[in-house]
C-alpha cells in the first residue's frame, strides 16, 4: 500500500522511481543501440581497438545474425583475441591498426596496455593517467584504412563502427570516407577524447564536425570519466541522419529524459 500511495503521489508530479538496472543500462551505449537497431537486421560490426574482444563479444551475443570483425594491432591482445575466438566462426581477428593511411605505424607500448597508441603519450595524460602511461615498448604494426580493408573483404555495408583507438579516431574516420560518405555505415560508437592525452591528437570538436558534415548526427554520450573535476573521456553513439528521422525515441526513452523505458 505505502508503494502504491508514493506511486501516485509521484505520478502527480510527473515522476516515476526507476531501478538501479534501468540507470545502469540507459548509460551502456551497445544497450541503446540494441534498443534501437532490430537485432536481426544487424549483420557487420567493425570492432577498432578490439583489445581482449570483450565488447566484441558483447556485440556479438546482442546482435546474433553479426559478424564482427576485429582490428588489434598489439602483439600479446591479438594473440589473445585469436586463441579465445578460434571456435567462433562469427568473430574475425586483424593484427592491423585501423588509420587513414595502408603504411607501418609505431604502436607506442604503455604500462597499462589498454592505453596503447600509434600516437605517443602526451605530458597532460600521463597528469591524467599518471604511471598507467609510463612508455615500455615500442612495436611496428601495419596500418589499414577501412576503405582499403571494405574493398578487400567485398563489403560495402557496416551496421555499426565501434572506435577505441587511443586518440586516433579522426585518422580512422578519415580513412572511411567513402564508406561514411556513400552511407555505407549506420552507426557509429566511438571514444571521445576531451583532453589532449596523446601528442598530435586531434580535437573532439575535429571528430564532431568531420561526421557532421558527412550527414551524421550526434545522439549522446556515455560513460563519463573525469579527472579533477574536469571531463576527459566518454563514449558517444552517431547516427546517419536519415536513420535517425526513422527511429520513434518516444518508445524507448522516457519524456525530457535519456532513461529507457523498461
Amino acid at each position: 500500500m505505502i508503494k502504491d500511495f508514493i506511486k501516485r503521489i509521484l505520478e502527480k508530479f510527473n515522476l516515476e522511481v526507476n531501478n538501479k538496472y534501468i540507470f545502469e543500462t540507459s548509460d551502456d551505449p551497445i544497450e541503446i543501440i540494441r534498443r534501437i537497431f532490430s537485432t536481426n537486421d544487424v549483420n557487420t560490426i567493425i570492432d577498432g581497438g578490439a583489445s581482449i574482444g570483450d565488447i566484441s563479444l558483447k556485440f556479438a551475443n546482442y546482435f546474433p545474425k553479426s559478424n564482427v570483425y576485429c582490428f588489434e594491432p598489439y602483439s600479446e591482445f591479438n594473440q589473445l583475441l585469436s586463441v579465445r575466438f578460434k571456435d567462433n566462426e562469427r568473430i574475425s581477428i586483424y593484427p592491423f591498426a585501423l588509420n587513414s593511411t595502408n603504411e607501418k605505424l609505431n604502436l607506442y607500448i604503455n604500462k597499462s596496455k589498454g592505453t596503447n597508441s600509434t600516437l605517443p603519450p602526451a605530458s597532460n595524460g600521463v597528469s591524467i593517467y599518471g604511471t598507467q602511461f609510463e612508455n615500455t615498448g615500442l612495436e611496428r604494426t601495419k596500418a589499414i584504412s577501412l576503405d582499403n580493408w571494405a574493398k578487400q573483404n567485398n563489403i560495402h555495408h557496416i551496421d555499426i563502427l565501434k572506435l577505441d583507438v587511443q586518440g586516433t579516431e579522426l585518422d580512422v574516420l578519415k580513412g572511411a570516407y567513402d564508406l561514411l560518405s556513400s552511407n555505407g555505415i549506420d552507426a557509429l560508437l566511438l571514444e571521445v577524447n576531451f583532453q589532449n592525452c596523446y601528442r598530435n591528437q586531434s580535437g573532439w570538436d575535429a571528430l564532431i564536425s568531420y561526421l557532421s558534415n558527412l550527414g551524421y548526427c550526434l545522439f549522446n554520450f556515455y560513460n563519463f570519466y573525469y579527472h579533477e573535476g574536469k571531463l576527459v573521456q566518454s563514449d558517444a553513439i552517431f547516427f546517419r541522419n536519415d536513420i535517425l528521422k526513422t527511429i520513434n525515441t518516444a518508445k524507448i526513452f522516457h519524456n525530457r529524459s535519456n532513461i529507457l523505458l523498461k
